[in-house]
């Protein structure tokens, strides 16, 4: 293993955005590790849309591998599958009964042949091959370090570099003429469903067919292989078929002095092919570690509720949707997972004693932007997760089982329209239950969701202090409870600043103890953050004048002087929305819920806010040749929609400047002055609004003294 510098991989990372392209290309459907969408994806329903459409491969109930049941059966009883199996062969065709053979070669990458490998990426990548030359064309050298002594020096002749971030391209091309000669020696005169498929994805080969088809590119396989550093080992590799068609299988195996083993179902590219019950088998373990895993997180998020919230819904969950999508009918063995979910990680989430009952435990499964926070209930969302993933492979399933060529813009635009019509569906439905809740929750609900798709900002960042995205303990309960209209463990009764009974409604908004106008503070400082980083330092200020002159107020103005109460706003930003001319921008949080607003809805609100401060100073400023924009929010984070205008500009600015991807930089900045509002909730909430602190008086006049003689001198 020898992974090189970092600055050879973040040259081997520039050059593949120039060439991965061109690599899929080459490949098609004849290698699919070359960055191919839903490549192994495709491998699988290949391999299960071949076997429904012959009828191969019908395991009767039960069937599990010889070694099995030998051990598990009582004695003198056989299942009654081992006597059915007796009864003759299905799916057989002339060429014998059809099975999938997985092909397992000795230590794959590291016995590729450099030499093949660089001719073939010549030819068919041609935009990299220069580099993937300078990089193979010396013996890669692995120092290993020997503590007293001199370090090791280990030298690799052959195969490409671990770690290597184009290894996996190049390996896929340095087996692509064998792949392809495989597949031309097939006897193109037969019908297409007695041919052998043959998916490979890196050293991971698969042939189904029928068996003595299977057997005589096997052989050619065995011939073939060594000549690009391909040594296949049949007693590795493994012959999934039915108990009744082993015998005929062996038979074939055997008369061409092929060792190869026999099962009734084996783990593929990350899913499974075989019986139910050796499906059973490989789940039962991988879901059990899945909900130890739910167990863990919700441990974890009694005090870093944040960071288990995004474990779970990035990661962990992401490698049961990969079951749900290459295995139909996966959503039947991952009930264990759900109720974790509901009767632990949730609870310990929300920081309440019971399971969540059906309803909320919905609303909590859809997305972020349709009320939820995005734990997909696996029971029911798999079947549509497996539809997803068969209707982005069509073309790359339909070249495989033809054996012909693929196009990569093609199958990319496939998958992108399955995506899109599968996210439309979700959605569809999702809204549909939203809207129910809209009308029997009442119209405090109804305003309360209707909010939620635009504050969810804060939920969908992954926790980094780099970033700025953390969130304490505190934060992240409070504000997630604040969301769905639940009171936060811990509040005092009574108000410590006014005595009056306290709430959640007042807490907010109560304006003993500065906190109030310390979170306006919060907003205007990371705006002017976010405009010094899109612009340059020296081109913000805060508290800009909106009149000229020291002192200058409403009551002193004459009739030369312009309109306008105030004398400053919070931000400015020199050439913010056009050249040559200042913005600023005065930032306002209100609380939409307040029973002042009775049932107004909230955009509403927030426009009504945005309105009164371009009234009062709009023409003020404009009248100096500066722009003025207000910056509204609502207390969990909805923005009006001239704040969202220049959050967006903010973020152009920032996608020019930085040279990345405004879609990237929108939501950064849109995450930004969300947690900034969010996190000064907790303040409000939790904060200590008694004075305690007073100015002491010097006791003996010292200080007094050495003040004034420091003033004098």
């Amino acid at each position: 293993m020898a992974i090189g510098e970092i600055w050879q991989r973040c040259i081997a990372k520039g050059n593949l955005v120039g060439s991965r392209a061109e690599a899929k290309g080459a490949c098609g459907s004849v290698q699919l590790c070359a960055g191919l969408e839903a490549g192994i994806e495709g491998a699988l329903h290949a391999v299960r849309i071949r076997a429904e459409t012959n009828g191969s491969m019908q395991f009767r109930a039960g069937e599990i591998d010889d070694e099995l049941w030998e051990l598990e059966r009582e004695e003198g009883e056989d299942p009654s599958w081992i006597a059915a199996a007796e009864e003759g062969l299905q799916g057989e065709s002339e060429y014998g009964p059809e099975g999938l053979t997985l092909v397992d070669a000795r230590n794959g990458f590291n016995e590729l042949s450099c030499y093949a490998m660089l001719w073939t990426a010549r030819h068919h990548r041609p935009k990299g091959a220069r580099f993937a030359f300078n990089c193979y064309r010396h013996y890669a050298r692995c120092i290993v370090r020997n503590p007293g002594a001199e370090p090791s020096i280990l030298l690799s002749r052959e195969g490409v570099t671990q770690g290597c971030p184009q290894s996996g391209i190049l390996y896929g091309l340095g087996l692509l003429p064998l792949a392809e000669h495989l597949r031309c020696d097939d006897d193109p005169q037969q019908p297409v469903n007695s041919t052998v498929l043959q998916p490979w994805y890196a050293d991971d080969m698969a042939m189904m067919g029928a068996c003595t088809r299977i057997v005589r590119v096997f052989q050619l396989l065995m011939e073939k292989g060594p000549s690009v550093g391909y040594f296949p080992e049949p007693q590795k590799s493994y012959h999934i078929c039915p108990k009744a068609e082993e015998a005929a299988a062996r038979t074939a195996f055997e008369a061409a002095g092929l060792q190869v083993n026999f099962c009734r179902g084996k783990r593929y590219v990350g899913g499974f092919v075989g019986s139910e019950a050796m499906l059973e088998r490989w789940l039962d373990p991988k879901v059990k570690k899945w909900v130890a895993g739910v167990e863990i997180l919700a441990r974890i998020a009694s005090r870093f509720p944040q960071t288990a919230y995004a474990g779970l819904a990035s990661s962990l969950q992401a490698e049961w949707q990969y079951i749900c999508r290459v295995i139909p009918g996966a959503e039947h063995y991952l009930g264990p997972i759900e109720s974790a979910i509901c009767e632990k990680f949730i609870p310990a989430l929300l920081q309440v004693s019971d399971p969540v009952d059906e309803a909320f435990r919905q609303l909590l499964s859809q997305g972020v932007k349709m009320g939820g926070i995005a734990l997909r209930n696996p029971t029911t969302s798999a079947p549509l997760l497996h539809q997803s993933s068969v209707d982005a492979c069509d073309l790359l399933i339909k070249a495989l089982h033809a054996g012909g060529g693929l196009s990569a813009e093609a199958h990319k635009a496939c998958v992108r329209e399955a995506g899109h019509h599968t996210r439309k569906a979700r959605l569809k439905e999702e809204e549909a239950y939203l809207d129910g809740l809209k009308a029997s929750g009442g119209r405090k609900m109804a305003k309360r969701l209707d909010r939620m798709s635009e504050t969810g900002a804060w939920l969908s960042a992954i926790p980094n202090r780099f970033d700025g995205t953390e969130l304490s303990r505190e934060e992240f309960q409070d504000n997630l409870a604040i969301r769905y209209g639940l009171r936060p463990r811990g509040l005092p009764d009574r108000c410590d600043g006014c005595n009056e009974p306290f709430s959640v409604e007042h807490g907010l908004n109560c304006k003993k103890g500065g906190f109030v106008g310390q979170r306006h503070d919060d907003v205007c400082e990371e705006l002017a953050h976010l405009c010094s980083m899109a612009l340059t330092a020296a081109r913000i200020s805060s508290e800009p004048e909106i009149f000229y002159g020291r002192g200058l107020t409403a009551a002193q103005r004459g009739t030369s002087e312009v309109l306008g109460d105030e004398a400053r706003g919070d931000v400015g930003a020199h050439g913010f929305w056009k050249r040559g001319r200042t913005t600023i921008f005065d930032v306002q949080v209100c609380d939409t819920d307040a029973k002042s607003y009775g049932n107004r809805e909230s955009k509403k609100v927030l426009e009504g806010a945005a309105r009164r401060k371009r009234e009062k100073y709009e023409e003020a400023c404009l009248e100096r040749r500066r722009d003025f924009t207000p910056m509204i929010y609502s207390v969990d984070g909805m923005a009006d929609k001239l704040a969202r205008a220049a959050e967006r500009r903010i973020a152009g600015l920032l996608a020019a400047k930085w040279t990345r991807q405004y879609s990237q930089m929108a939501s950064f900045v849109r995450t930004r002055m969300c947690l900034a509002i969010v996190r000064s909730n907790t303040l409000l909430l939790r904060g200590d609004r008694v004075m305690n602190w007073r100015r002491r008086a010097p006791d003996d006049g010292v200080g007094v003294r050495a003040a004034m003689t420091y003033q004098i001198q």
